[in-house]
C-alpha cells in the first residue's frame, strides 16, 4: 500500500510540474448599460490572430487559464465590449502589459461607457 501511495504522489508531482505556466487569470468587465456582450482574444506570436472568446453578458466575473509564457509573449490581448445600437468597445494591452497589470491590480477590471452609434 505504501508503495502504490508513493507511485501515486511521484504521478501528481509529474503532472503538476508540467502545467507551472498556466495560470487562472480572474476577469470583471463591466458596462454602461449593462447586458453587453463581452468578448476575449489573445493573439499568439507564431499564428497570428485568434478566434475572439465570447465571456458573456456584462456584468461579467470570470476566469480564464492561460499559458503564462504564451500570454507573456503574445502581440496584443483583446477584450471587446459589444451591444446593438452602440459603437464596439476594445481594450487591448501587450501580452506583457496585460500581465503587468493583472499583477498590479490582482485581476482585470474594466467596465465602458458605450456610445450610442449613429444607424
Amino acid at each position: 500500500m505504501r508503495q502504490f501511495f508513493l507511485l501515486l504522489m511521484a504521478a501528481a508531482l509529474v503532472v503538476s510540474a508540467g502545467c507551472t505556466t498556466t495560470r487562472t487569470l480572474r476577469m470583471k468587465i463591466g458596462s454602461e448599460p449593462n447586458g453587453s456582450h463581452v468578448a476575449f482574444q489573445m493573439n499568439r506570436k507564431e499564428t497570428g490572430a485568434a478566434d475572439w472568446i465570447y465571456l458573456g453578458t456584462t456584468p461579467v466575473d470570470t476566469v480564464r487559464r492561460v499559458d503564462l509564457d504564451e500570454l507573456k509573449a503574445a502581440p496584443s490581448v483583446k477584450l471587446k465590449v459589444m451591444r446593438s445600437g452602440y459603437k464596439d468597445r476594445v481594450k487591448e494591452w501587450t501580452g506583457a502589459g496585460f500581465w503587468r497589470e493583472y499583477k498590479e491590480k490582482d485581476g482585470v477590471f474594466w467596465a465602458p461607457r458605450l456610445v450610442p452609434s449613429d444607424r
